[in-house]
């Protein structure tokens, strides 16, 4: 199929486009490119309507417009095309000659919302069309039997629901430009509007339908069978299939009985075009898809210049009713429209109106009957008055003067006896006991059927007189509300405040029994929520804290007392006699000798110093305890060690000290004035003596009379032979120099300098 037409896509490029080599190879790259995208299962389930025109632009050149429609909800349907595979034809018989195809980018899309043309009728929001508009421009050379121009696209929707096999049938869109139209460079006629996307089940349907022509030519209207075109093989075909004689009779839509062409929505009375006027009317009945073909023909003066074919659906669904009469109602009836209005005690009422939609609504009319006569009025919330207690009956009309979109609400009145809640309570000023409501409330109807009380701190009774216990001390409202046979409520509101007597109670956290002590009390009391405080802490201390925090320094028993106000004056006291019980302590203190010991004496005597102990504990900062009063203790290495005592007295508290002992290292060192290199192992080198342990760095330096260096080392335990860097040849007896430079443990620096004699 692909070879087939290759040559013919060349040749049109070269003739119609007047391209380079170049670019020929890139568009047949295109062309053959989306003809295999489209040869696979792109079958789009989407296509619901389309239509061409034409302008005469002058010397046989023509911009050519077509608009395509698709359902803008389609599960799984293709996008529009782009580009378009616009075909155009020569007409005549016996058989139309192929002319050529144009490859025709999308120019522009857009989305056409689903309305109606009864402000009334609310259509269902998932109704929704998407367009796409085409335009190029080309020259046809006069053709005595004129130009077919075509596009084709498969498929329909599965959901139509007057063809058959909608699913697997496609549409071809056609405008045929005659010789007459070609000679007289006639324009074709463009449709007003697209035709509505909802149409309302049950409502009379009036939509103009008809076409603008710039040369006002007489235009001829009829309802039409739709064509069949592509398929679900090539759903875009780049070539329109080559019709056969008798061009433009492609294959026709089959429709499912009983519809047809003329009556393709059936309806009552069934939906028709008028052929003059163009106007689409008639009461569709039934929900549902439905294709519909309008065909325009243009004549000018009996010749045929062109006919134009509009191929579209219809979407036939309930619409919901935009205007609602509505009003703020006590309850409803049983019946369309019905509203109960119920008072209680007030024979005057004020209706509030909630009719829905405003934007829709252009008046109202009220009309009740009020055993003092009928009143109406056209307010948007009237006040009423009816004549005492009784039943009365009322309408209110929404859009009174349009009564194709008008909606009634029946009223239903009932005035009542009235009603009035009220209670009374008793109440102690400073007693803490449950306090007393008695209901007091009267109806005219003569029986209260419901209590509902709302004591104010979150609890409620349904109880006609309950009493109720407060947990908390505070103001509160009272609120009661009661309902009576005919269902009419008051609420009655009181405040109270309840302040009794609080009930003290106290409890202690110590942070320790020994002295000195903190202890915080904790006021347990209820009520206390803004009532007042008044500690005695027997010490002479006292606090207006709730829950004070105190420390007492010397050991003893001590009375507690405290002292609740209410706001309202009731006051509570209470003693407690010997609450706080503070221990005595020790003082823990000690000595050490000495002060500052060396790894030469690393041992240091330990003297308690305590005041009121008993027992000792010693900790020595190495993991090493005593529980002697006066201990000795030898560290085993030189540092800083924490030694803390804990002294403990009879009454069982402790006090505890630390002090830090520092264990100092220390070192020795001196040089002899002479030494004997002659190998009996007496006195041969020369080097310094002592305890080394403390050294952490070390040099030797030794220089002859002429000052040259002889020997030099960074050990303490390496000994100068008499040698040269103890490796040449013996030295001369004589006098030489030594320098030594060596740093202790914690950094102290220390310089030597004199003399050694070399004897043999």
């Amino acid at each position: 199929f692909y070879i087939l037409h290759f040559n013919s896509f060349v040749y049109l490029f070269f003739i119609y486009r007047k391209i380079t080599i170049l670019n020929v190879f890139r568009h047949i790259f295109l062309v053959l490119t989306v003809a295999f995208f489209f040869a696979g299962s792109v079958s789009a389930l989407h296509i619901i309507g389309g239509d061409f025109s034409y302008e005469c632009l002058g010397n046989d050149n023509y911009e050519i417009t077509l608009n395509v429609y698709r359902d803008c909800f389609s599960q799984g349907g293709a996008l529009l095309d782009d580009p378009a595979f616009i075909t155009i034809f020569r007409g005549g018989t016996p058989a139309t000659q192929f002319g050529f195809s144009r490859l025709v980018p999308l120019d522009q899309q857009g989305f056409i919302p689903a309305e109606t043309d009864n402000p009334c009728l609310v259509p269902p929001s998932n109704v929704c069309v998407e367009f796409g508009t085409y335009t190029f421009t080309t020259n046809l050379p006069f053709f005595a039997a004129g130009y077919h121009i075509v596009y084709q696209r498969c498929c329909r929707n599965t959901t139509i629901s007057n063809i058959v096999t909608p699913g697997d049938v496609g549409a071809t869109y056609t405008m045929f430009i005659s010789s007459e139209a070609q000679q007289s460079c006639n324009n074709s006629p463009v449709f007003n509007g697209f035709p509505p996307i909802a149409i309302c089940a049950g409502e009379p349907l009036s939509f103009d339908h008809s076409a603008t022509d710039a040369e006002g030519d007489e235009l001829i209207y009829e309802l039409c069978r739709p064509t069949t075109g592509a398929s679900s093989m090539f759903p875009a075909p780049e070539v329109a299939t080559t019709p056969a004689v008798n061009f433009p009779h492609y294959p026709t839509v089959n429709y499912v009985n009983p519809y047809s062409e003329t009556e393709p929505l059936g309806g009552n009375p069934p939906v028709t075009i008028h052929p003059t006027t163009g106007l689409i009317t008639g009461i569709p009945t039934i929900q549902g898809q439905f294709v519909v073909g309008v065909c325009v023909y243009e004549y000018r003066s009996g010749e045929l210049l062109s006919i134009t074919r509009r191929d579209f659906q219809f979407n036939v669904t309930n619409c919901e009713r935009s205007i609602t009469a509505d009003i703020r109602e006590d309850s409803l009836g049983a019946g369309y429209r019905e509203y109960i209005v119920n008072s209680c005690g007030n024979n005057t009422i004020t209706f509030v109106n909630e009719s829905q939609q405003v934007a829709f609504i252009e008046g109202y009319y009220w009309e009740f009957e009020t055993g003092l006569g009928t009143a109406s009025t056209t307010e948007t919330n009237p006040t009423i008055t009816f004549n005492g207690i009784g039943e009365y009956e009322g309408i209110l009309i929404v859009n009174p003067d349009s009564p194709d979109c008008a909606d009634t609400a029946n009223i239903f009145v009932n005035i009542y006896p009235d009603i009035q809640a009220d209670f009374d309570f008793a109440i102690d000023s400073c007693e803490n006991v449950p306090i007393q409501f008695s209901d007091q409330s009267t109806t005219g109807s003569g029986v209260i059927t419901n209590w509902n009380w709302n004591f104010g701190d979150g609890n409620t009774s349904t109880t006609q007189s309950p009493n109720h216990t407060y947990t908390q001390a505070g103001n509160f409202n009272i609120n009661l509300t009661v309902r009576d046979i005919n269902q009419c409520e008051d609420t009655y509101m009181q405040s109270i405040s309840w302040f009794p007597e609080s009930q003290i109670n106290i409890s202690i956290e110590n942070a320790n029994v020994c002295a000195p002590a903190t202890v915080e009390f904790i006021n347990n009391s209820f009520p206390i929520n803004g009532y007042t405080t008044e500690w005695d802490l027997g010490d002479g201390t006292t606090s207006t804290e709730v829950s004070p925090i105190h420390t007492y320094p010397q050991p003893g028993s001590y009375t507690t007392t405290l002292t609740m106000t209410s706001p309202t004056g009731c006051v509570s006291s209470q003693v407690f006699p010997d609450y706080v019980r503070i221990l005595a302590a020790p003082d823990a203190a000690f000595s050490c000798t000495p002060e500052n010991p060396t790894n030469f004496a690393p041992e240091v005597t330990f003297t308690d110093q305590s005041i009121n102990a008993v027992a000792w504990s010693w900790e020595f900062g190495t993991g090493d305890n005593s529980g002697l009063q006066n201990p000795i203790y030898a560290f085993p290495d030189t540092g800083k060690y924490e030694v803390q005592l804990i002294a403990t007295h009879q009454s069982g508290c402790q006090d505890s000290t630390s002090k830090f002992i520092d264990v100092q290292p220390r070192y020795t060192y001196h040089l002899p004035n002479a030494f004997t290199p002659n190998y009996d192992d007496v006195n041969d080198g020369f080097r310094g003596a002592g305890l080394f342990y403390g050294i952490e760095t070390f040099n030797m330096t030794i220089w002859n009379r002429w000052g040259e260096l002889v020997f030099e080392t960074n050990d303490p335990n390496i000994a100068w032979n008499g040698r040269k860097y103890n490796t040449g040849q013996m030295l001369p007896v004589g006098v030489y120099v030594y320098h030594v430079t060596l740093t202790g443990a914690r950094g102290m620096e220390e310089e030597l300098t004199g003399y050694v004699t070399l004897v043999r």
